[in-house]
């Protein structure tokens, strides 16, 4: 499953469960489950998994951020991608560092390439950059609730 569908999976997930009402229809297991798989799904978008890849952009620059994990330097982005009039090649890095946006991810056999012209790995979309944000702030609103064994 590639960060599109890992940020929807994480998104419906907490959105399913949030509130009382979501409580009361799934029963508090159910609803720590759903909520601790939302985590796996982003912690996997953020580098937690076995290619030690992130699929966001700028978490390089973060302080204390483990340097072993690769991050997406190439997104196919026209503000990252261009300069001023000019848009740089394909083949080219981007002159920009685009921050905190997720890109497509990895195919289903868990290939990524970190490239422009590697559409949709390196696409970035509100389809799935919506869900994540929704996913990201869902979670910071009961981190301080939720343990999840690793």
């Amino acid at each position: 499953m590639g960060g599109r569908g890992r940020a929807g999976t994480a998104f419906l997930a907490l959105s399913a469960v949030s509130g009382p009402a979501g409580e009361a229809a799934f029963g508090s297991t159910t609803a720590k489950s759903l909520r601790c798989a939302a985590k796996t799904q982003v912690k996997y978008l953020l580098g937690a998994n076995p290619g030690k890849q992130a699929f966001v952009t700028g978490l390089d620059i973060i302080d204390g951020f483990d340097t072993s994990i690769a991050v997406p330097q190439n997104p196919r982005h026209r503000a990252a991608s261009c300069k001023g009039e000019v848009c740089y090649g394909l083949g080219e890095n981007n002159p920009h560092k685009l921050l905190g946006a997720l890109v497509g991810g990895p195919k289903p056999d868990g290939s990524y390439t970190d490239s422009r012209i590697a559409e949709p790995d390196n696409l970035v979309s509100l389809e799935f950059n919506g869900p994540f944000t929704g996913a990201v702030a869902g979670l910071t609103a009961i981190e301080d609730t939720l343990s999840c064994s690793a």
